[in-house]
């Protein structure tokens, strides 16, 4: 059955305000159903809180609060600095939301069977829900890399910047959901709002590299590139688990074998970090309580 006009203009003014409060710089809902099932979004409050206290590496803190020393750099007209650490904080967001969107695309299926499919929530309430939650998955970089952009602006005192060209994001998301809904139906609006995250990303970099200067583009490539090989091996073992799934598991089994398939991924995924000389799994180690500068566990 086609969509009639009213479920068109409902689901189209459904995108627009969800893309209006991403253009603001809150939380969405579509922000938080891929942040409930992935700690990938979160990936801009860890690199923040890193970029704010590094002499006291920790968790807490919001993204605003994060980039506080950047912004007295910005006082003193320090450009330089706040571009490097705009460059960091991109880099170790893509390390954690590449893999990140490795998994959830592969494994979206068995993810969302365990945690929901139960009663009246069958096997094509799974299916549905699981197209959606890889198109958000998708854009989990572009998430995360906007709001980490858009902090360097709140810092530069240019909130302004940032909320044009979140505007602008929301004129994408509504034409990518115009295109996208025939095709892909409900899951084309995840799309949409992926493909509105990666304008706004977009959109504010190449303004911040004309404030701001190079911002260590090709650093920034040679680190995605080699998280993009980092997490071949982690795909390798979604994809054999999927293959070997036994069929008809138990609530109990299903959760066992979802999360020794996420554990060994994400083993596979360090290991192959380790082996391409990826320093961002250092920072993220020294992100935690107990660790010292150089990765080990305090005394």
């Amino acid at each position: 059955m086609r969509p009639g006009p009213w479920y068109r203009l409902t689901a189209l003014a459904a995108t627009a305000g969800v893309a209006l409060v991403v253009a603001t710089g809150e939380w969405t809902l579509a922000h938080d159903v891929a942040a409930h099932v992935t700690l990938a979004l979160l990936a801009g409050v860890v690199v923040t809180a890193r970029l704010a206290h590094r002499e006291r590496p920790s968790l807490a803190g919001s993204a605003g609060a994060a980039f506080a020393r950047s912004s007295w750099k910005a006082v003193a007209r320090d450009h330089r600095a706040l571009a490097d650490t705009l460059s960091f904080a991109l880099r170790l967001a893509l390390y954690v939301s590449v893999p990140a969107t490795v998994g959830l695309v592969l494994l979206r299926t068995p993810i969302v069977r365990v945690l929901f499919e139960r009663g009246r929530f069958g096997p094509a309430e799974t299916s549905a829900t699981a197209d959606a939650l890889a198109w958000y998955a998708v854009g989990l970089a572009g998430f995360a890399g906007a709001r980490i952009a858009a902090q360097a602006f709140y810092a530069l005192g240019e909130a302004s910047t940032a909320v044009k060209w979140g505007i602008v994001s929301v004129a994408a998301n509504v034409v990518a959901a115009i295109a996208l809904m025939q095709p892909l139906g409900h899951a084309g609006l995840a799309g949409a709002s992926s493909v509105g995250a990666y304008v706004n990303l977009i959109a504010l970099l190449v303004v911040a590299r004309g404030r701001l200067g190079p911002l260590g583009g090709r650093a920034l490539v040679s680190s995605m590139c080699r998280t993009l090989l980092a997490s071949l091996p982690l795909a390798g073992a979604c994809g054999l688990a999927l293959a070997v799934w036994p069929a008809r598991l138990s609530l109990g089994l299903d959760i066992a074998w979802l999360a020794a398939t996420i554990g060994v991924g994400a083993g596979l995924f360090w290991a192959a970090s380790i082996a391409l000389g990826l320093s961002e799994r250092l920072t993220l180690l020294r992100l935690y309580p107990g660790r010292t500068r150089d990765g080990r566990a305090d005394a």
